[in-house]
């Protein structure tokens, strides 16, 4: 029996869709948020794709690796499978029940080592993108018109600040 319905690989969400989705446009002048919106959106669709099929192909070859790395130390000469037990019994591998029953315990195990090495991954890539949040600049808002007029200032003055002169 297989567990595909739990496994992160069917279910993997694109990490930008945890940001609020409107915080980087409010710089941008109101008649490129939607161009700017479209390549968000197709960014991380192709993001998504790209994070989902090496995160699946790793995790088809690190089952193979760990498999062929289990099965190596499962022999006939093994002391569990020679005493006269039950387990020695069941898990034969010269029956074709034995063998089947060892190659679905190999399985299972290899991929749970499988999927742990993709989580490590998945761990790792997410530091890189994490650490340019310390470089990324807080958004200067305007000062409200209500706090301009107990300051001081008039609604022109607000509407429009003064801009610095250059000198020649």
């Amino acid at each position: 029996m297989t567990w595909w319905w739990w496994r992160p690989t069917c279910h993997y969400p694109p990490l930008p869709t945890t940001a609020a989705p409107a915080t980087p446009f409010t710089t941008l002048p109101t008649h490129l948020r939607g161009d700017a919106t479209a390549v968000q959106n197709l960014s991380r669709n192709i993001g998504a794709a790209i994070g989902i099929s090496i995160t699946s192909s790793t995790l088809v070859h690190n089952t193979q690796v760990m498999h062929a790395d289990l099965v190596a130390g499962i022999t006939p000469f093994h002391r569990v499978l020679q005493g006269p037990g039950v387990v020695a019994g069941l898990l034969d591998p010269v029956t074709g029940h034995g063998s089947a029953l060892l190659d679905q315990m190999v399985n299972r195990q290899a991929e749970i080592i499988a999927y742990s090495d993709n989580f490590w991954i998945m761990s790792f890539a997410v530091i890189p993108p994490l650490l340019l949040l310390l470089l990324m600049r807080g958004h200067h808002r305007a000062v409200p018109l209500a706090n301009a007029v107990r300051a001081g200032l008039s609604a022109s003055d607000h509407a429009h600040p003064p801009q610095a002169t250059r000198r020649a």
